[in-house]
């Protein structure tokens, strides 16, 4: 299992308890690689193949939140991608 880090960042101009949506692409959101590896990495997948991968792969609903006095703190695993979205 890869290691974590744990990160906070204050966003300013909103709120200090404004809502926050995180979608994140990591290890096990949304990453496609291993789920072709395991097929056999066709090159040219069958529509099958496709749908397969689609849906083991499917990013989960958005993580809903708040800002804690301005700050928001995330877990990130190696090579993870968080898009946050910040609604005022």
């Amino acid at each position: 299992m890869p290691a974590t880090a744990q990160e906070s960042m204050t966003i300013a101009g909103v709120p200090a308890s404004a809502r926050v949506t995180i979608q994140r692409v990591d290890s096990n959101h949304g990453n496609v690689p291993p789920r072709c590896a395991a097929m056999g990495k066709p090159l040219d997948p069958m529509p099958e193949q496709v749908e397969q991968l689609n849906l083991e792969t499917a990013l989960p609903a958005s993580e809903q939140t708040a800002l804690k006095d301005g700050a928001l703190a995330l877990t990130l695993t190696p090579n993870a991608l968080v898009l946050v979205k910040v609604a005022p």
